[in-house]
């Protein structure tokens, strides 16, 4: 059993499907500390987001989608639950060790 790097943070992207999220979680995963990205949104980023230089991703810049409606609290409340309490109960020490979140950007937007 190998034990995770204690310098591993966890974060939680809302509205990533948009390009500014997208963007987000794209900085992290390509940085010096190692992310564990968690998108969670209505629906996963489309595959026609590119990088700067306008070329598709070699890699998808997060490791876990989660779908749930931002407006609707009981399905965040719902989403979140279930992926936390899946790796609290997982087998594998590596991803138990994720069972926390260390940073929150919030890039969910909403029309009127």
């Amino acid at each position: 059993m190998s034990i995770p790097s204690a310098q591993e943070k966890v974060c939680l992207i809302t509205g990533a499907s948009g390009t500014i999220g997208y963007a987000i979680a794209q900085a992290l995963k390509s940085s010096a500390s190692p992310w564990h990205v968690i998108l969670i949104g209505r629906r996963a980023p489309p595959p026609s987001i590119t990088n700067m230089n306008g070329e598709p991703p070699e890699t998808l810049p997060y490791d876990t989608f989660l779908q749930a409606d931002i407006t609707d609290e009981s399905s965040v409340k719902t989403a979140l639950d279930s992926h936390f309490e899946s790796l609290q109960n997982h087998k594998d020490f590596e991803k138990q060790a994720l069972n926390r979140l260390d940073l929150l950007v919030n890039c969910a937007g909403c029309s009127l």
